[in-house]
């Protein structure tokens, strides 16, 4: 329940803050983005090591940190309203080699996040910002 509502709040923060700036210059690129960031994997933390979660299941906070890292260098208009997962947004920067971020480095852990979040999107709110565009020329 947390993850779909902190999902929701990045969405409706994107679109809310995102109009804003659009009103204020319509011609202004987006200065800022809200962007919701996951691991895909669960993540090795004081919590994990003090209630035993296997080594082989987790990976190392460094891969956190890396896919924030790689987010700060992106364009706000392709981050903005967006749900990333820490191993995918890499791949898209170009990782491949995901073994560095092993917790036992001999076992690559099992991901818990699906490749595509479902669509949260509301058609109604496609088709304003559509509208707006139009608008605009």
């Amino acid at each position: 329940m947390s993850k779909l509502s902190m999902s929701l709040l990045v969405l409706g923060l994107a679109q809310e803050w995102g109009k804003q700036v659009e009103q204020a210059d319509p011609i202004a690129p987006l200065t800022f983005s809200v962007c919701g960031l996951w691991p895909a994997t669960a993540v090795e933390s004081f919590v994990t090591e003090k209630i035993g979660v296997p080594k082989a299941l987790m990976r190392q906070g460094a891969i956190f940190a890396d896919a924030m890292c790689h987010i700060a260098t992106l364009p706000h208009c392709v981050i903005n309203g967006r749900l990333l997962i820490d191993e995918d947004i890499l791949r898209e920067g170009g990782a491949t080699d995901f073994a560095q971020y092993r917790a036992d480095p001999l076992k690559e852990p099992p991901r818990m996040m699906p490749r595509a979040f479902p669509s949260l999107r509301v058609a109604e709110e496609e088709e304003a910002g559509a509208q707006r565009s139009k608008a605009k020329l």
